[in-house]
């Protein structure tokens, strides 16, 4: 069986709900049997350190507003 190449793929989705969608695809792709298709799909994120009160609190930060990424096979 022939392995094919995957390709990163870039979704658009509505501000603010790009985990949610994300949420949602993954669940429809199982319900479907479709999983084992998509290697992984990410939400493009980064650690970001605030010091609130004298203390460091971390928390991640969306890069991109709006966009989710998928890796999958190209057809």
């Amino acid at each position: 069986m022939e392995v094919a190449e995957k390709k990163w793929y870039v979704i658009r989705v509505v501000t603010g709900q790009e985990v949610k969608i994300k949420d949602y695809i993954d669940y429809e792709l199982s319900r479907v049997s479709l999983d084992k298709q998509i290697e992984e799909m990410l939400v493009p994120t980064e650690k970001v350190v605030q010091i609130r009160k004298g203390k460091k609190d971390f928390q991640r930060e969306k890069r991109r507003d709006g966009q989710t990424s998928r890796r999958v096979p190209h057809l």
